[in-house]
């Protein structure tokens, strides 16, 4: 027996917020929540390049982000003086096994308090962000980062 959503609303059967949940084809619609950025626990401070982490690795531990759960990020740049400073970020996947690094992605060089996100690649994976191709002399660079 197929069920008219239609007549069930204005019979009084359910209301317009629990009928409102369906689409037109009468599907379950799913609305996706994103958690509150939380800039402050993913945020470091760099004064110049970073190494490439095939050739020098990071050497503090706290520089490898274990980002099991999520899939997605989010970051932004923010610069101390400088003439129009930008920077380029990569991703980096780190494999614990071989320990080895491997470039994921890299955005393109980016002024400060411009949004820069990594979709779909962060997937469970521990990660290096490095902070490189910085220009417009800037003393110092620090990163604002946000998994999702």
């Amino acid at each position: 027996m197929k069920t008219d959503f239609n007549k069930l609303n204005t019979t009084g059967a359910r209301s317009s917020a629990e009928v409102a949940k369906f689409t037109a084809a009468q599907h379950l619609a799913v609305e996706t929540s994103c958690a509150f950025p939380d800039y402050l626990n993913w945020q470091r401070t760099v004064a110049a390049n970073e190494a490439d982490p095939t050739a020098t690795p990071p050497d503090a531990p706290n520089l490898l982000w274990d980002l099991r759960g999520y899939r997605s990020a989010h970051a932004y740049l923010s610069f101390t003086a400088g003439t129009a400073p930008t920077a380029v970020l990569e991703l980096w996947g780190y494999d614990k096994e071989a320990n080895a690094y491997f470039l994921i992605a890299a955005s393109a060089a980016t002024a400060g308090a411009v949004e820069i996100r990594f979709d779909e690649q962060i997937r469970n994976r521990t990660v290096f962000v490095r902070i490189t191709t910085i220009t417009g002399a800037p003393t110092d660079v620090t990163l604002h980062f946000c998994p999702e």
